[in-house]
């Protein structure tokens, strides 16, 4: 394991649930795809305390006015990967209600 990548899942390790869920599958799936540049950009928004990370991810993307495009880019795929995810919740709970 790169000790970049070791850091990086120390600091993914959250204490908001939705958050650490969310950044490990990130970290698992989708990192090692990244360019350079958003690689950065992700370790800079996991430096972010959770209510700022949540809100950023949570927040339209039509409020993110000065926001470098790099973590536009993550923020993105973040957004992407928690759709993905609340619509499996919903399809599991479904299930397990039949």
């Amino acid at each position: 394991m790169q000790p970049e990548l070791g850091k990086l899942q120390w600091h993914c390790r959250r204490g908001l649930l939705e958050l650490d869920i969310l950044l490990n599958q990130f970290l698992s799936d989708t990192y090692s795809t990244l360019k350079d540049v958003d690689r950065h950009a992700f370790a800079n928004l996991v430096a972010l305390d959770d209510p700022e990370l949540w809100q950023r991810i949570s927040q339209p993307q039509s409020d993110e006015a000065g926001v470098p495009p790099s973590e536009q880019r993550v923020l993105n795929i973040l957004r992407g990967i928690a759709k993905h995810k609340k619509c499996t919740a919903k399809t599991d709970e479904v299930k397990q209600s039949s």
